[in-house]
């Protein structure tokens, strides 16, 4: 697991997967002005995990769950966090140049490194605690995850 800590004062820039390897621009300022916790300085904490994809695949549906859910009853911090998580799983995933399955995927095992924002990944495990599951893998993504945040 690799885990790498950043901080960023200005908008990230370039383009994302929109679906099956295509790409289309963006630009995810509306993630840093997100109404979640800063630091007293300003500058977001942008912390790197490296996860393969069936992991993120995990965090990626416990995100779009809680989306659609909280879409109906009104609650759009949860709809503005959740683009921003997922945002960050589509750029690590159009950055892979191999070879994806039918539905747009890199291998299951092929690592991504995700980038989100400290507070999108602490949000992130919200969520798949909220959609909690006993099997392994969303087991291992919860423990990735709190690892990443609790060393960086």
């Amino acid at each position: 697991m690799l885990i790498t800590r950043q901080a960023e004062s200005t908008a990230i820039r370039g383009s994302a997967a929109s679906g099956f390897g295509s790409l289309r621009p963006f630009h995810v300022k509306h993630c840093s002005s997100v109404r979640i916790r800063q630091r007293d300085d300003g500058v977001m904490d942008y912390i790197t995990l490296r996860l393969p994809v069936r992991l993120w695949q995990r965090v990626d549906a416990s995100v779009d769950n809680s989306m659609a859910i909280d879409a109906v009853n009104g609650v759009s911090l949860t709809l503005m966090n959740g683009a921003c998580v997922r945002d960050a799983g589509w750029r690590a995933s159009a950055e892979f140049d191999g070879e994806r399955t039918a539905l747009g995927w890199p291998a299951a095992e092929r690592e991504l490194s995700i980038v989100p924002r400290r507070e999108h990944w602490e949000w992130a495990l919200d969520q798949l605690n909220r959609w909690s599951t006993a099997d392994a893998d969303n087991l291992e993504a919860r423990e990735r995850i709190e690892a990443a945040l609790r060393s960086a």
